[in-house]
């Protein structure tokens, strides 16, 4: 190969004059600052209207030199009616920075062929992995309300549900080379993924960019269910004792949409990578003669391949 005129890229003209993977330095640094404070505050206190009634509430201001400044809140309130039963609710906007690693990876280089180019020939291209420095916090607003029972007839029994709501915005993660491809057309800027795609003049496909970007919402919301119940068995010897723990989550949705114009897809009981929408935990617990024997057993839904409805699989 006559390597005259290597670009950087490393392209010569329209051929690519290279294969393997070129790995480069990196490095970087995060400067944080932030002040907060939390407060509680009890309303009730062994009233008429219950044991006890408290209102909690924080905030937190946080400034970072890649990013900027970011708030965050929580309020809630927890009410206690009676003995052995409790009710607690909390909504928040919560939010979590990039990492180092996501910022400041070093980019690496690899020679690929064949992509899935709707619009092209397939071609070798290169695919360009790397930290990105744009990227912002993800925010979520979050909010919660659960109940929690510890009946006084029933010794060592405890049982809670607790339902959560959550979305996401700017959510940090990979987008797929198929998806860049197929929603950025040759010559438009369709959608915010054609900044990571490279097209020589003929528009003939020659990098792709697939570093961790901000994605656009996430939404999800389901139910958790814990219960357990343990009691001493005098009979397995001075320390003997039998427990059953069960926890049940159903998760019924979990839209996700990869950019503001981009179709909302529901990965919720999707496999390859997700969760099933039904999961179901059971442990057995045994304490006898000095041995602790536990059995665990889990149970999932069956999931889909895909959570792309237009996809057909033989």
């Amino acid at each position: 190969v006559n390597f005259n005129g290597l670009r950087p890229n490393g392209w010569v003209g329209s051929t690519l004059a290279y294969t393997g993977v070129i790995v480069s330095w990196g490095g970087g640094s995060q400067e944080v600052y932030e002040i907060g404070g939390e407060l509680v505050v009890p309303l009730l206190k062994d009233s008429p209207l219950g044991r006890s009634l408290d209102l909690s509430g924080g905030a937190r201001y946080t400034h970072y030199r890649t990013s900027g400044g970011v708030t965050t809140w929580k309020a809630g309130l927890s009410y206690a009616p009676m003995g052995g039963l409790s009710f607690r609710g909390v909504i928040s906007r919560d939010i979590r920075a990039p990492t180092l690693y996501e910022l400041f990876q070093p980019n690496s280089i690899r020679n690929l062929a064949s992509p899935v180019d709707p619009y092209r020939p397939a071609v070798t291209y290169q695919q360009i992995a790397g930290g990105n420095r744009n990227l912002i916090p993800e925010v979520a607003r979050t909010f919660t309300l659960g109940a929690v029972f510890t009946p006084a007839f029933l010794p060592g029994f405890s049982a809670s549900v607790d339902y959560y709501r959550i979305r996401i915005n700017n959510i940090i993660g990979l987008v797929p080379v198929e998806v860049q491809l197929r929603d950025c057309p040759p010559n438009t800027n369709a959608s915010p993924f054609c900044q990571n795609i490279t097209r020589n003049g003929a528009s003939v496909l020659q990098s792709i960019f697939t570093g961790p970007t901000n994605g656009a919402f996430a939404k999800t919301e389901g139910v958790d269910l814990d219960m357990s119940y343990r009691t001493p068995v005098p009979a397995f010897g001075e320390d003997g004792a039998v427990g059953l723990r069960v926890f049940v989550a159903y998760q019924p949705s979990f839209g996700r949409r990869n950019y503001p114009a981009d179709r909302t897809l529901d990965y919720a009981g999707v496999g390859d990578g997700y969760f099933s929408k039904w999961r179901v935990t059971t442990e057995l617990s045994v304490k006898a003669a000095g041995f602790d024997i536990t059995l665990l057993n889990r149970v999932k839904s069956g999931v889909e391949r895909s959570a792309d409805p237009d996809l057909i699989f033989v």
